[in-house]
């Protein structure tokens, strides 16, 4: 199938992974994507957005494989499109655009389409991103995670927090999620962190 954006001719089939739903790629974020700047790293590079046919770590369809292989049945029907400071997923739904905590495997819904999350994300900047950190990276392709997990009662503080590669970050924090994933609030749990 092709497409046309702003008379930008686009096979379709070259930047849908096949073992994903096509539904869920918003049309606003194409138009983002191959009018504007096929991803990149915004705002201090607390925002990561994935494009197209790039490296690993930016590439829209090898992030969603990892996503997948590393989370299973907690991350289906869900396909990112970017991430936070932290390696949180901005991820594009059926049901419009969420957030995914990689820790817990939370998903909390932010909004129904991707013009409307860049409008969240205009006046929300800090809360979306995590830009106050921002200081703490050296090199934009790293993420920060917490050496005492989040979920634990680690602080969102300078002092708790580490730089981590991709795929380290997801891999550290898809463990945590399989093991906690759907138990109810206050049960009592020892984490394995490979």
């Amino acid at each position: 199938m092709k497409i046309l954006i702003d008379n930008i001719n686009v096979q379709f089939e070259s930047i849908v992974d096949v073992n994903q739903p096509d539904s869920l790629i918003d049309a606003g974020y194409l138009q983002f994507v191959i009018g504007y700047t096929n991803g990149g790293y915004f705002f201090n590079s607390a925002l990561h957005l994935y494009g197209f046919n790039t490296e690993d770590n930016h590439d829209i369809k090898h992030v969603n494989r990892l996503l997948l292989n590393e989370y299973g049945s907690i991350f289906e029907e869900l396909y990112s499109f970017g991430e936070d400071i932290f390696g949180n997923q901005f991820c594009f739904s059926a049901k419009g655009v969420f957030f995914f905590n990689i820790e817990t495997g939370e998903k909390d819904f932010l909004c129904l389409t991707f013009d409307e999350w860049l409008f969240m994300l205009e006046n929300e900047t800090d809360y979306l991103t995590g830009q106050i950190f921002s200081d703490i990276i050296i090199n934009h392709e790293l993420r920060l995670c917490p050496k005492i997990p989040f979920v634990t009662g680690g602080e969102y503080k300078k002092e708790n927090l580490r730089s981590m590669n991709f795929p380290d970050y997801i891999i550290t924090n898809a463990n945590i999620a399989r093991q906690i994933y759907n138990l109810p609030d206050g049960t009592s749990v020892t984490i394995n962190i490979v």
